[in-house]
Order: C-alpha cells, then structure tokens, then sequence
C-alpha cells in the first residue's frame, strides 16, 4: 500500500474513533442528565450497541479482536435483557459473566494456551465471597449464585489487567469503572435480600436519584471498544 492510502487509511480510521467518542459522549450526557422521551431504555442500549460497532469497524485478524468481539456480543445481549427489556436478570447476569469469561481469555490466552495456575484465584475469590454473602443473608439462590461468579471474575480481571498495565492501562482503567458500576448495581439490588441503616452510606447509595451505575458503566463500554483498537501489541504476539 503506498504513503498516501495508508495517511487516508489512518486519517478515516482516526476520524471514525473521534466520531464515536463524540457521540458516546452525547449519549452518556442525555443518559445521565435529561430524562429520555423514549421507553425501554432505548439511548443507553444504543450506546452499548454502538461500542460493538466500533469494534466491527476496527477489524483485526488476531486473537485478542476476536476474544473482545466475542465479549461485546455477549455484553450486548446482556444489556438487552437487563437494559433495554429489563427482563430475564439471572440471564442477563450470565451473559455478563460470559464476558467476564472472555476478558480472563484475553488477560490469560498466551501462544494458544490457558495456564492452569492463573485460573486459581478466580475459583478462590469465588467460594470467599459466596460463603460470606450465605452465611450473611442466610440464603444463596440462582441469581446470587450467577451474580457472584460473575463479580468474582470482575475483580480478579481487574487485579490481573493492573499487574499487566504496561500492555492494559486502558483495559485496566476500564475494569475499574466497571467495579464501580456493578458494585453500585449490587447495592440498588440488595433490597430484597437486606435492609441498610437509613444513616449508613450503603443506603444513601441504594436510594441516590443520579444515575451513578451508568456514570460508571458507558465509559467502561467505550474504554473496552478502544482498547480494541490502541492496546499495544508487541511484533510477534498473538495477544494483547
């Protein structure tokens, strides 16, 4: 390819990441700060709808594109039942632990294998937190069962992505604010399993009109989708 397509190349690829930063920024204004004329929650959908849109447009033919493309499948089709249906949560909330599945691939997956050892710690964090939240609420059902394997994951990724900055620091950053953001879905959903102190901060939270999960959640989204795009990858590596 010569210097001049490659420059348009990069200028077109560069001018569509602007664009879509641009609009996400938009839509998470309007998601936070004005209340949509639409129902079923239809802009925060299209936001997530988008990042995998930008995805698609960033096409690379490796391992670590078709790991991310495979979480924003399953992120997506999340989303639809939790954000844009809001219906079938324990679906849902497999569908995100399936990305989570996706994201430990991508921090793990090295010249085609998956070591064994790295895998222990989200089996360990795993059985912590369920027995601490059965003993606590003296109960463990599916949802919660669902629920904690995924956050279980969520948190090991997110330990994993800081160790490895040097190749994740936008991959890290944005499992960060998706710690947040779950976190925060963790207590507005806690109510029917506990009842927080009306002085404690865990109620103030639960009750909080501003929409703080999605304040979290759409960058997350869109630091995931440009990852995709501007993680380094060394000559030679298969992977991010």
């Amino acid at each position: 390819m010569s210097m001049r397509k490659k420059l348009i190349n990069q200028l077109k690829t560069n001018w569509i990441t602007l664009l879509f930063i641009m609009v996400e920024l938009l839509l998470w204004f309007f998601i936070l700060f004005i209340d949509s004329p639409f129902e079923l929650h239809v802009i925060p959908f299209v936001s997530i709808t988008l990042c995998l849109v930008y995805v698609l447009l960033n096409y690379k033919n490796n391992i670590d594109y078709k790991i991310m493309l495979i979480a924003f499948v399953f992120t997506l089709s999340a989303d639809y039942f939790l954000t844009l249906t809001s219906t079938q949560t324990t679906l849902g909330t497999f569908l995100f632990f399936l990305s989570q599945l996706m994201f430990m691939l991508r921090l793990h997956f090295n010249k085609n294998k998956l070591s064994i050892n790295s895998l222990i710690p989200y089996a360990v964090i795993f059985m912590m937190l369920s027995m601490i939240i059965f003993f606590a609420l003296n109960t463990f059902d599916l949802l919660l069962l669902v629920s904690v394997l995924y956050y279980s994951f969520l948190l090991i990724n997110t330990f994993y992505a800081w160790l490895k900055k040097d190749k994740y620091i936008m991959f890290a950053i944005a499992l960060t604010l998706y710690v947040f953001a779950d976190t925060m879905v963790g207590i507005k959903a806690s109510d029917p399993y506990i009842t927080f102190n009306p002085q404690s901060l865990l109620y103030f939270l639960s009750h909080i009109s501003f929409n703080i999960i999605w304040f979290f959640y759409l960058p997350s989204q869109v630091l995931f989708a440009l990852s995709v795009k501007f993680n380094h990858v060394n000559k030679g590596e298969q992977h991010v």
